[in-house]
């Protein structure tokens, strides 16, 4: 071809289609037009685990339901990989779950974090932040 030649198709028009969902998320998940029946699947509802302590640091598994495309995936990766207390992510977009490793101070700021994306972030009963004096005494008495 000599770039003269006519070529056997016509150009499509690409227009934007209209989104699933009525905001204007990456992929529609955030917030389910009125009639919509999707559901998040089965075991993105199981139980959370605790957190665990590793190498000094705490690891926390948490839920974010909003949590199921890479977009937001990025998302939450960059306002995270920006804090000094985390040190580590693993994101399970099928569960809806982000793994973090951070210092054992600063799951509060975390939790802010991903709520100010706008996310609605879950983690197990039992790892709900407590206030400095309130950690303390649960910790002071809770030893045997």
């Amino acid at each position: 071809m000599n770039g003269k030649e006519k070529l056997p198709y016509r150009a499509a028009t690409i227009t934007k289609a209209r989104p699933l969902y009525a905001d204007d998320a990456c992929c529609g998940s955030r917030t389910p037009e009125a009639g919509d029946t999707r559901t998040a699947p089965a075991n993105a509802t199981a139980p959370l685990a605790a957190s665990q302590a590793v190498n000094g640091a705490v690891r926390t598994p948490i839920r974010i339901m909003q949590m199921n495309c890479p977009t937001e995936e990025g998302m939450i990766r960059k306002k995270l990989a920006a804090m000094p207390a985390v040190t580590a992510m693993g994101f399970n977009l099928m569960q809806r779950v982000l793994t973090v490793v951070h210092s054992p101070d600063s799951l509060d700021g975390i939790l802010t974090a991903i709520r100010s994306l706008g996310f609605t972030p879950e983690v197990a009963a039992g790892d709900a932040p407590l206030g400095p004096c309130t950690r303390f005494c649960v910790n002071a008495f809770s030893q045997k």
